[in-house]
């Protein structure tokens, strides 16, 4: 069987055809998908930052937060005597204004005399890091687990009443709820 000029140029077309187009389309799927890879990266790396400077102003806020509470002396007089409804009053008041999640306020011994978020008193939060450092006169913050609220961004604020060490402070925002998922998007 002989083939015709016909069937030979039109081979030699669809050939050529097939070899630019295969060719074009192995060039731009690897450009097109480099450039896509490295701009998801970039776009991932960005968004990482963002959470990261959200977290750090948490932080921050908290930070202040606590040491606004522990410079008041009437919150240093009444950890030292007890005073659970003033305490728990003053929390609920001090979240309603600034917009935190939770306070707990703990006596000298990690012992709950009153909470912002709830009305449990009387337990032991000693157990948490930011209270044991409290007891010791350190601030700190940090991601821990607490009794009432399970997860949560939280710092603790060593209280004294003259040089006496009277408490811990540990106002928080709860990492598990949805709005800080929202503050991020």
């Amino acid at each position: 069987m002989r083939i015709t000029l016909l069937q030979k140029i039109t081979g030699l077309v669809f050939s050529a055809v097939l070899l630019v187009g295969g060719g074009n389309y192995a060039a731009n799927r690897y450009f097109l998908s480099n450039t896509l890879d490295e701009q998801n990266v970039k776009e991932v790396g960005t968004r990482a930052d963002l959470v990261s400077d959200q977290f750090e102003a948490q932080k921050r806020s908290l930070i202040a937060t606590g040491y606004l509470m522990a410079s008041n002396p009437q919150v240093a007089a009444h950890m030292a005597e007890g005073d659970t409804a003033w305490l728990q009053n003053y929390a609920k008041k001090v979240m309603a204004e600034t917009g935190l999640e939770s306070i707990t306020i703990s006596d000298r011994n990690g012992k709950c005399l009153a909470r912002g978020h709830s009305d449990k008193v009387g337990d032991s939060v000693a157990n948490q890091v930011n209270v044991q450092k409290g007891l010791k006169g350190e601030v700190s913050v940090g991601v821990e687990q607490g009794t009432v609220v399970k997860f949560s961004l939280r710092a603790g604020y060593p209280v004294k009443k003259g040089e006496e060490l009277v408490g811990v402070i540990t106002p928080g925002f709860t990492l598990s709820s949805d709005r800080f998922v929202d503050q991020i998007k």
